[in-house]
């Protein structure tokens, strides 16, 4: 274990409640929705052993951070962010943490959404959860990130967090391969390649991301705050490829995976490898998943039609309903009118954690989440 010197932000703050806006495009704000369409544009106490400091004195960050804004007694309180580096990488995430609004005056442990690409996600995420209040549960809501202060390392940073190969996982040589590689495949490769793998003894990969995120992130906010046994894994586009790679690599570390717009057919169907090699050698897969993909992808261009973002979700969807696991509660969604944008992303969350946590689940699954 290495002891760590934590010491906590100055500021906090609260994500307003929007709950009559629901899924309406208009809560989002032109900053997050200029970095979604870059996405889009590329894609269509005890300590672990981990170094942790606060953003205390990194004004950057601070100007970062959105300004601080009146709040409700339904709001979600928002903690200082801190960076956490992994001890086989010479990178640094960045963790953000809200908290329900029933944390400060209960003593009872909650269940925890966590959010892939936090720096993009995270608020969209609280105020998407802000939207279903009185239909789920409350959740602790933590995101991990590339840090707001390397946004210019955001998409080159998550090949590496969430595959296998790094920038090469943009290759694709199945139906339609040769098209998709000429207008958006080779040039993602070659864009992407210019930051090196940040491994120390060895490569960083997903594998090593997952190993980062369920063990040493966790058992640092285990250490920090009251967090139950329900853990919720989200993640978008390549994100949701991340999402899936979890479920085959380790189906335990979490309990429901939300994978939303994933890559399937990403890093030349890779997933579809893991998943075959899942079933080789297992009768059962015990988890909830989630997968979907907007209406709007299968004609939305680019890579998104070009890797087949929803399609192969979609086929992923079927393979694994051929299984017949006994314990997987698999859910599948086209999601009417959505792109691959903030919006369309914020709905597949929504529409998820209304599946697992909505009334009619709560009552199926009375008494089991924690």
């Amino acid at each position: 274990m290495v002891g760590v010197d934590i010491r906590h932000a100055r500021w906090r703050r609260r994500i307003p409640h929007r709950k009559a806006d629901r899924m309406n495009t208009k809560p989002f704000s032109a900053h997050r929705a200029g970095i979604c369409a870059l996405i889009v544009s590329i894609y269509g106490g005890a300590m672990s052993a981990a170094h942790a400091r606060v953003l205390t004195t990194d004004q950057t960050v601070q100007a970062a951070a959105p300004s601080l804004v009146r709040s409700s007694d339904s709001d979600a309180e928002i903690e200082p962010p801190f960076l956490l580096r992994p001890t086989n990488s010479s990178w640094d995430y960045e963790i953000r943490v809200a908290l329900p609004p029933s944390y400060a005056t209960s003593k009872k442990s909650y269940p925890v959404l966590w959010v892939t690409d936090g720096s993009v996600q995270f608020d969209e995420a609280v105020q998407t959860l802000n939207s279903a209040s009185g239909q789920i549960p409350e959740f602790i809501i933590v995101g991990v990130g590339v840090p707001r202060t390397y946004q210019a390392q955001f998409l080159s940073r998550r090949s590496y967090d969430f595959t296998d190969s790094g920038p090469s996982a943009y290759r694709y040589t199945g139906p339609g391969g040769a098209l998709y590689t000429t207008t958006s495949g080779a040039k993602f490769t070659q864009q992407f390649s210019q930051i090196k793998n940040p491994g120390l003894g060895g490569a960083w990969n997903a594998d090593r991301f997952l190993e980062f995120l369920s063990g040493n992130i966790r058992s640092v906010i285990a250490a920090r705050y009251r967090v139950g046994d329900t853990n919720v894994l989200f993640g978008f586009s390549l994100g949701g490829t991340f999402c899936l790679h979890a479920l085959f690599a380790t189906p335990s570390a979490f309990s429901h995976y939300i994978c939303a717009s994933p890559g399937v057919n990403a890093d030349d169907g890779a997933l579809f490898i893991s998943e075959d090699r899942y079933a080789t050698s297992h009768k059962d897969l015990v988890a909830g998943l989630f997968l979907s993909a907007g209406e709007g992808e299968i004609t939305q261009g680019g890579s998104i039609s070009g890797l087949g973002a929803a399609s192969s979700m979609a086929r992923m969807a079927e393979i694994l309903t051929l299984r017949r696991y006994p314990s997987l509660d698999l859910h599948a969604r086209i999601l009417p009118e959505r792109i691959h944008n903030g919006p369309g992303r914020a709905a597949a969350l929504y529409t998820a954690m209304l599946t697992f946590f909505g009334p009619e689940s709560i009552a199926r699954r009375q008494g089991k989440l924690k």
